[in-house]
């Protein structure tokens, strides 16, 4: 499973502004290892601080279609 991460800047006039990475968790595909896939996504996406991270599920088909 590959996991994209990407910095989201706030504005640098208002230092106070917290800004959250945004986690993209990139799932299934076309594998054999299709299946645990998505239940490492499901456990990746239940783990992580939905406080701290803005989180971006993509979902690929078995036959390579993003969803």
């Amino acid at each position: 499973m590959h996991i994209i991460e990407k910095v989201l800047v706030g504005s640098r006039e208002d230092e106070s502004m917290v800004s959250k990475k945004t986690v993209a968790v990139i799932f299934g595909g076309q594998s054999s290892e299709h299946e645990v896939s998505r239940t490492s996504a499901v456990m990746m996406l239940q783990a992580l601080d939905k406080e701290k991270f803005n989180l971006q599920p993509v979902f690929i088909t078995y036959f390579g279609r993003k969803i």
